[in-house]
């Protein structure tokens, strides 16, 4: 059904068919909390909708708690207002999670550090999963420095095998986009550039000495 080219409907108090309107002509009913006369939308549940000029739709979440970002050309919560990556039309992609339009959708989006959108609600999920990479380009989504402790201070503490003891391994950060030859560790594979274990193997095993030159 395209809503907006809706232009009537009919009572279910008093089947009285009538222009759309949040009350009802005849018999006084009220139809919905929420009405809105562009998105010919009714809603009985109170879920802080509100029609956004911009986005051309009601979202809901509170027109308090939300802003719209022309560049985006998406309705962002307010803690990201000037703190965040803008990508041009970037609200008219799809979310990386769900594969569902982000743009439609009645709650806002989330702007990921690598500029990327998801779904706030979908977004909320990875978090809750421990899931810490952008699903679209693998950057990681928070900081990540603790947790690249942890890794450091474990490879200090473990033992290699004699014959991995001189082992280098290209690799592709997925951080800082940089490549270049790392030790051969299977706790993680450290980018020697910015320290995230946020990587991904670019070539095979190399045997090397002390200063990193081949064997």
């Amino acid at each position: 059904m395209k809503r907006h080219e809706v232009q009537e409907m009919v009572c279910t108090q008093c089947d009285t068919r009538q222009p759309m309107q949040q009350d009802c002509a005849h018999c006084g009913s009220r139809l919905g909390k929420y009405y809105c006369d562009v998105c010919r939308l009714h809603d009985d549940e109170e879920k802080g909708q509100y029609h956004c000029t911009e986005c051309g739709i009601c979202r809901s979440g509170g027109r308090d708690k939300f802003f719209h970002c022309a560049e985006c050309d998406l309705c962002l919560p307010n803690i990201m207002q000037n703190n965040h990556k803008c990508l041009k039309g970037v609200g008219r992609s799809d979310c990386g999670v769900c594969l569902e339009d982000i743009h439609s959708a009645r709650s806002g989006g989330q702007v990921l550090p690598c500029g990327h959108l998801l779904h706030v609600h979908c977004y909320k999920e990875m978090v809750q999963h421990r899931l810490n990479t952008c699903p679209k380009c693998k950057v990681s989504i928070k900081n990540r420095k603790l947790e690249w402790a942890r890794m450091d201070k474990a490879i200090r503490h473990s033992i290699v095998p004699a014959e991995y003891r001189h082992t280098y391994i290209n690799v592709l950060c997925c951080d800082c986009h940089s490549t270049g030859p790392t030790k051969y560790h299977i706790i993680g594979l450290k980018c020697r550039e910015c320290g995230s274990y946020n990587t991904s193997p670019a070539g095979p095993l190399e045997r090397r000495d002390s200063k990193g030159e081949r064997l």
